[in-house]
């Protein structure tokens, strides 16, 4: 009788970790940045205080953790006629004219400049989204790893041979 129990709450406890990881590949889609702002490619132009920018270059490379890396290039011309450039990685700030932005990478060919002064709020509310998504995902993890660990754990100890 015992191992038909074990059994059946092995079954179960295999059911919630099946739950889980469904709930993960199907029930969890990952946050998604929507600011009413302009993206931009390579080779788009746009203007801030007078000075034309070009955007040389927007890169996507995943890193061994599986995490993507951003970044990307805008070049101008400054007063004096001389090219200059800077590059930039994903939530990082840039100076533009006197105007400070931080920039986002929607996907790998589209970059947001977005002013501090209008859409930082919403950008850190946008990370902290992203975050609280990681910290959800990690714990149906953890559901799905407890689970199978206690169910094995279970269905192995109710096989354990009887003394005497």
């Amino acid at each position: 009788m015992q191992r038909r129990a074990a059994a059946v709450y092995f079954a179960l406890l295999v059911l919630i970790a099946g739950g889980a990881y469904a709930f993960l590949q199907v029930g969890m889609a990952p946050p998604t940045a929507e600011f009413d702002a302009d993206t931009y490619g390579q080779g788009d132009e746009f203007a801030v205080g007078g000075t034309t920018y070009t955007v040389a270059g927007v890169d996507a490379s995943e890193t061994e953790g599986g995490e993507m890396d951003y970044e990307g290039e805008l070049t101008w011309t400054n007063q004096t006629g001389a090219e200059q450039s800077t590059t930039f990685g994903q939530g990082e700030n840039v100076t533009l004219g006197d105007v400070q932005h931080v920039v986002h990478f929607p996907s790998g060919s589209e970059v947001y400049v977005l002013p501090h002064d209008q859409y930082l709020d919403d950008y850190q509310e946008f990370t902290d989204t992203q975050d609280h998504f990681g910290e959800r995902k990690a714990g149906f993890w953890g559901i799905i790893y407890i689970s199978l660990i206690g169910g094995i754990v279970l269905l192995m100890s109710a096989f354990m041979p009887v003394k005497g």
